[in-house]
């Protein structure tokens, strides 16, 4: 660890996120510091050697490099991991990760795993997911409709749609920032922020739920646009449901419903909106009343 420290800090010394991180891993354990202490004095005691000493020492610094290689390569194979998950249609899946993080993920959703020696980065590429961050020396971060969650120790829930995404944290810190820049907000346990790209600034966070309303069963909508109520009902059913017409994803729907109950849904729907369903063969049609 002490020896990936160095390697690290020696390639990128202006990199202020692998600075504290150091300096946190300095102060975890007592044993760190003495290990960082001892190669500290034998990497500034490389250019100390007089030049009756080089040659003897050229063997050995060869020898140690090629030692030091195949220990990076080794420590390259160990922590690189590249990998794409997607769960079906009515399929939650819980994966737990190589460095122990768990993922609760919806149905119908897809993410990219991309662990380097340096970092742990997850792309949520659509759906949702909830993320119990193992600890461990290398950042964990999430990025997802063009904005990034850095964790700093947590449990927090991801949903994506489109270009807008909503980060809720159930335990711990997270700080959120778009990848086209400006402030960092950061979200406590209990609270959630919705964000779309491209934006200027993220909004401030507001109270959120304990558990994410999809890890009961349940689906909550808040002027929940048609046309995301129907993809709602299509990434956990496999009957789908279509609109006739494009424009009848605008109306507006809210309220609280069981996810396993698809009709109770579609007749409520029915119920509010000048809407009436057609059953067709292989699907489910909206239609204006």
């Amino acid at each position: 660890e002490a020896a990936s420290w160095l390697l690290r800090l020696q390639e990128d010394a202006q990199d202020e996120s692998a600075q504290l991180a150091f300096r946190n891993w300095l102060d975890a354990d007592t044993q760190h510091r003495r290990e960082n202490v001892i190669l500290q004095r034998l990497w500034s005691g490389l250019d100390s050697l007089d030049r009756r000493k080089r040659r003897r020492k050229t063997a050995l610094l060869a020898g140690l490099a090629a030692a030091s290689l195949v220990v990076l390569a080794s420590l390259q194979l160990a922590l690189t991991t590249r990998e794409h998950l997607e769960t079906q249609v009515a399929e939650v899946r819980r994966q737990v990760l190589d460095d122990g993080t768990v993922a609760e993920i919806d149905a119908g959703s897809a993410l990219e795993i991309d662990y380097s020696p340096w970092r742990r980065r997850v792309v949520v590429l659509r759906g949702q997911a909830q993320f119990k961050v193992a600890e461990g020396l290398r950042p964990f971060e999430v990025g997802a409709a063009g904005a990034t969650i850095r964790d700093i120790g947590t449990t927090f829930n991801l949903r994506v749609r489109h270009d807008a995404g909503r980060v809720s944290v159930q335990e711990g810190i997270v700080d959120v920032q778009l990848d086209s820049g400006g402030a960092i907000r950061r979200l406590a346990a209990g609270q959630q922020l919705d964000y779309s790209a491209p934006a200027d600034s993220l909004p401030m966070p507001r109270a959120g739920d304990s558990v994410p309303p999809w890890r009961e069963g349940r689906w909550v909508f808040e002027a929940t646009s048609l046309d995301e109520v129907v993809d709602e009902i299509n990434r956990h059913h496999p009957r789908p449901v279509k609109l006739s017409d494009p424009h009848l994803g605008a109306y507006r729907v809210s309220g609280v419903f069981e996810q396993r109950d698809r009709q109770g849904l579609l007749r409520a729907l029915v119920a509010i909106l000048p809407l009436r369903l057609e059953e067709q063969v292989g699907e489910t049609v909206i239609r204006p009343r």
